[in-house]
């Protein structure tokens, strides 16, 4: 099975989560967070506490 892939921009992530930063290195909002799938510790991020 292949794997899948989701790819955000850190800087999206911050704006959307409305979090602080305590460091950022020049370039850090452009970086890229890339996991595998979406697993359960995710779920919370899409809004999703009860049924799981």
């Amino acid at each position: 099975m292949q794997e899948k892939y989701v790819m955000v921009e850190l800087g999206k992530l911050i704006k959307d989560f409305s979090l602080g930063i305590a460091y950022m290195p020049e370039d850090g909002e452009k970086r890229e967070v890339t996991i595998a799938e979406v697993n359960r510790p995710g779920l919370p991020f899409a809004g999703y506490f009860e049924s799981f």
